[in-house]
């Protein structure tokens, strides 16, 4: 990562979403003030820009590198969409509306656009809590049921449609 402290917190927020929980935190708006640096907006609010580059840093280099999914097995593979997709999701749609909602409010007289883009994003995050409510509750525990039998040479016998069923709901909601 470049000399990050002279980035506008806009760009940092463009470029590195991964981060912007750590802008947050500061309340380093990247939004009506994104066109200042960090090292500018830091030093409006009085803090040390090494103590924001040091945790942005923290925080981009404690990714780990991930076992490869063809690798994975089933129980391997649902832990990571739990972790990284579901926990992601579920953390960032609260967030995004409400920057959202803000943008909204602030600016959409001059952007009404931004109205249909909140309707839009509302819609989908409708439909999405409930799709992955559906994997993990009925779904998933499937998958890992078939896992363990497999796993542990069982003769289990398993109803028609057990795992088609659920994966034929879940294929039309990820096509719709």
């Amino acid at each position: 990562m470049k000399n990050i402290s002279q980035e506008t917190l806009k760009n940092i927020a463009l470029e590195h979403h991964e981060i912007i929980s750590v802008l947050e935190k500061y309340s380093l708006d990247f939004c009506c003030r994104g066109s200042k640096t960090l090292a500018e907006a830091c030093s409006e609010k009085n803090i040390p820009v090494e103590t924001i580059v040091k945790e942005i840093e923290q925080s981009t280099s404690s990714a780990k590198p991930q076992m490869p999914f063809t690798e994975m097995n089933a129980e391997q593979l649902i832990s990571y969409i739990l972790i990284h997709h579901h926990f992601y999701v579920k953390n960032a749609i609260p967030t995004i509306y409400n920057h959202l909602e803000k943008v909204v409010t602030k600016h959409g007289e001059r952007y009404p656009h931004m109205q249909k883009i909140l309707q839009l994003f509302t819609a989908v995050s409708d439909e999405m809590l409930p799709h992955m409510q559906k994997e993990e509750l009925i779904l998933f525990p499937r998958i890992k049921q078939l896992f363990l039998s497999i796993q542990n040479q069982q003769q289990q016998s398993f109803p028609a449609n057990f795992i088609d069923g659920p994966i034929n709901v879940m294929e039309a909601e990820h096509d719709n």
